[in-house]
């Protein structure tokens, strides 16, 4: 059975006769506060489900054509071994590692504040597997401790890319939430595909409040429309977050970014609880 995510109503298949009545109950019943998804078995990826209600969070999900793909919680030995690896601007290994701070299994990054200006992100080491073309859809929950310090430069951006520079505005082939500091902790949203469509940096219109645990979902079922959901909300809906151009060869990772503009401005602190992603295996 798949993961369903927090705030989350499962509708199993078996208690309709078709995928198309599973999708008629879920557009009648959806709601912002209460969205649902549809879990099928094996083989219903090839009906028709007409989903109209936007809460309804993905069509169907199910054990042949989208599978569980990566999951990291943090238990045991965490980065730099394994999966993810940290790159810092300036090597400091206090400022990373496996805490107890929120519980077992959550991950910490941070920069300081006594060292000049400094970079610290933590991805899977180009190791590009997550695509859009295969209806990714990736999760994850965090926490920023405290209000980040605030002056233009100082963020924390949260999702997937396939190649990295200083300036996250600049990556390419990418879907990501960015957190400024100049800004009182606004929600920013981007896609990129590299080919014709580059959206964003749009606003949200969310804050974040420090010392409070989100969860983060993009949903790529789509290529052409993108979705963002913070805590079971969609991010900009209005907007069209367009990935499908040049689609087979979307191939992005996961990412967790901070940047600290100037010496004593820190520190940043980012908790990770998990990193999950679905997608087909073809």
């Amino acid at each position: 059975m798949s993961y369903v995510p927090k705030n989350i109503i499962a509708v199993p298949t078996g208690q309709f006769a078709t995928m198309a009545a599973a999708a008629t109950y879920a557009n009648a019943t959806a709601t912002v506060a209460s969205p649902l998804v549809i879990l099928g078995m094996p083989g219903t990826e090839t009906q028709p489900c007409a989903i109209t209600n936007d809460a309804v969070r993905v069509a169907y999900l199910t054990q042949q054509a989208r599978e569980p793909l990566f999951a990291q919680d943090f238990m045991g030995a965490g980065p730099p071994s394994g999966v993810f690896a940290i790159t810092q601007s300036r090597a400091d290994a206090t400022l990373y590692g496996i805490v107890t701070t929120y519980g077992p299994g959550v991950y910490h990054i941070s920069t300081d504040a006594v060292n000049p200006a400094e970079r610290i992100y933590l991805d899977t080491s180009v190791k590009l597997w997550a695509n859009v073309a295969y209806g990714l859809i990736y999760e994850t929950r965090f926490l920023i401790k405290a209000a980040l310090p605030p002056t233009a430069g100082n963020l924390m951006v949260i999702g997937l890319t396939s190649d990295y520079n200083a300036d996250p505005a600049n990556w390419t082939k990418c879907a990501y939430v960015r957190v400024n500091g100049n800004d009182g902790g606004r929600v920013y949203c981007r896609t990129d595909d590299n080919t014709a469509h580059n959206t964003g940096e749009l606003d949200s219109g969310v804050v974040v409040v420090a010392d409070t645990w989100y969860t983060l979902q993009i949903d790529c079922t789509t290529a052409a429309s993108v979705k963002f959901y913070l805590d079971g909300t969609r991010l900009l809906a209005a907007t069209v977050f367009d990935m499908s151009d040049a689609a087979g060869v979307h191939w992005m990772e996961p990412i967790f970014f901070l940047n600290e503009s100037a010496a004593t401005e820190g520190p940043m602190d980012l908790y990770i609880d998990y990193v999950k992603a679905w997608q087909s295996r073809q």
